[in-house]
């Protein structure tokens, strides 16, 4: 089952060459990956390597004369600090803001060449989005650990940053030292809960927003290590380098292409002595079934998701292949053709006379009186909520291209969720948020969606005109099944 809050920790991409055993790590949902550490000494001489023959290559130079500096003695990490095998895993520095953007570009084309199955973006992350990793989802207000100390429980350091004026690695034979005067390999220090190293110290992290670093630095005080804390900067340095992140726009999917008849035998629940309406909303798996059989003339516009909201070109190109999720971006002409359709598999299988339509109004009351809610907080006697609505009741502005972490909702949804994702009434499930369902017998939509405030769940406010060929990411519908007792001949 796909959820778009679950984090999961084991998925993971390999990268481009054969020898690494680096991977990126999940973060956020299932399209949001991040580089586990800063880009090394190595992972950049790859990319040299790789444009050497092209006419950019001399503009991806780092500048190694980050390392003269007045009053230290960095002559020879001029020469051997990119280039010796010995810093091979050390965080690569003195690169430009533009000579990080060409390694994700370059790096790009490296992982959609080995994986054809989808379609990446890598891009350097944005403050926010750095902010969400450092923190591991919000797990850590301050550092990117636990607490507020700079020394674990076993008395050793948890990053690379100067201890003390000129004190660059601690006391000699102390425990207590970070053990770099310099930048240290990117995985020296204990990784966050995401596994993600060294998010405070070592290089401070270029991000998407030009001129800022964040995390610190080998040559930062503890308070330049704090998640909130920006460093400035207008040129390569020795104190920072960047990590990427991956972006999953596109994947290629299948879904069952047939429709079988226990999926027909589940799909479900009594409403009346002779009638039946679908236990959830029609699910994108169901109405995929029906396209693979009718063609893409009644298929949804899932452009609709574009430009939404953040990371929407993965619900514009994916969306339609979560399967659990509720088909929406269809119209009611689209929902009534997918009755026809569902009205003679029933038949063909079962070998009975029945129509399939979609609910009238007053099915709605009766749906609202007995599968719906009652309990005006909309929780379970355990405080959870029982409805994907948006329970901050913030207005949402597409302009505005919100963060996805803004949108995300105490019920543990950003968008739609899996159609079985909370307790069922009688039954039944989501008569009321996640989408709005078609009428049948009226052009009005009904039930409120996941953008929906508690208000506007109640059964008269959800009500708002739906045109028939109208199409929105905030609607979908459920079916009416009546069964009559004539056999097919």
């Amino acid at each position: 089952m796909r959820t778009v809050a679950y984090i999961s920790f084991c998925f993971n991409l390999l990268l481009f060459s054969p020898a690494h055993t680096q991977k990126e790590v999940l973060f956020r949902g299932d399209y949001l990956l991040m580089s586990p550490t800063e880009v090394s000494n190595k992972e950049y001489r790859e990319f040299l390597e790789g444009v050497r023959n092209t006419s950019y290559y001399g503009d991806v130079l780092p500048d190694t004369l980050v390392w003269r500096r007045k009053n230290s003695y960095g002559e020879p990490y001029i020469e051997y600090y990119l280039r010796h095998p010995a810093y091979d895993n050390y965080p690569m520095v003195g690169v430009s803001y533009e000579q990080a953007v060409a390694f994700c570009e370059w790096k790009e084309d490296q992982l959609n060449k080995i994986d054809t199955s989808r379609v990446v973006i890598v891009r350097l992350p944005t403050e926010e989005e750095w902010e969400y990793a450092a923190s591991a989802g919000g797990s850590y207000p301050i550092y990117p650990w636990e607490g507020n100390d700079m020394i674990d429980k076993k008395g050793k350091s948890r990053a690379n940053f100067v201890q003390g004026r000129g004190d660059y690695m601690g006391l000699a034979g102390s425990s207590l030292g970070d053990n770099a005067d310099i930048t240290a390999p990117v995985k020296s220090y204990k990784p966050n809960k995401l596994g993600l190293y060294t998010m405070a110290g070592n290089v401070a992290e270029m991000v998407a927003e030009k001129g800022v670093a964040k995390g610190g630095s080998w040559n930062d005080r503890a308070d330049d290590l704090k998640i909130k804390a920006r460093q400035l900067y207008d040129k390569p340095s020795s104190e920072i380098g960047f990590r990427y992140l991956v972006e999953v726009v596109d994947e290629k999917r299948v879904i069952d292409k047939e429709l079988k008849k226990r999926q027909l035998r589940k799909l479900f629940a009594k409403l009346g002595d002779s009638v039946r309406v679908s236990k959830t909303e029609i699910t994108n798996k169901l109405y995929q079934q029906f396209l693979n059989e009718k063609g893409e003339e009644y298929a949804p516009n899932c452009h609709l998701w574009t430009n939404l909201f953040t990371y929407s070109n993965y619900y514009a190109n994916n969306y339609r292949f979560f399967e659990d999720y509720p088909v929406v971006n269809v119209s009611k002409s689209d929902a009534l053709a997918f009755c026809d359709w569902l009205e003679t598999k029933y038949e063909n299988f079962f070998n009975k006379k029945v129509t399939v339509r979609l609910p009238t109004k007053e099915e709605y009351v009766f749906l609202y009186q007995k599968h719906a809610p009652i309990d005006v907080n909309l929780r379970d006697n355990k405080g959870n909520y029982v409805v994907n609505f948006n329970a901050k009741g913030q207005l949402f502005d597409p302009m505005k291209r919100q963060s996805f972490n803004d949108l995300h909702d105490f019920d543990g949804y950003a968008l739609t969720n899996p159609v079985k994702s909370f307790t069922d009434f009688n039954g039944v499930y989501g008569v009321i948020g996640n989408v709005s369902e078609i009428v049948g017998d009226e052009n009005i939509v009904i039930g409120g969606t996941w953008l929906s405030s508690d208000r506007e769940l109640s059964y008269d406010r959800s009500q708002i005109a739906f045109k028939e060929e109208e199409k929105s990411p905030l609607v979908g519908f459920r079916v009416v099944l009546v069964e009559y007792n004539s056999l097919m001949r």
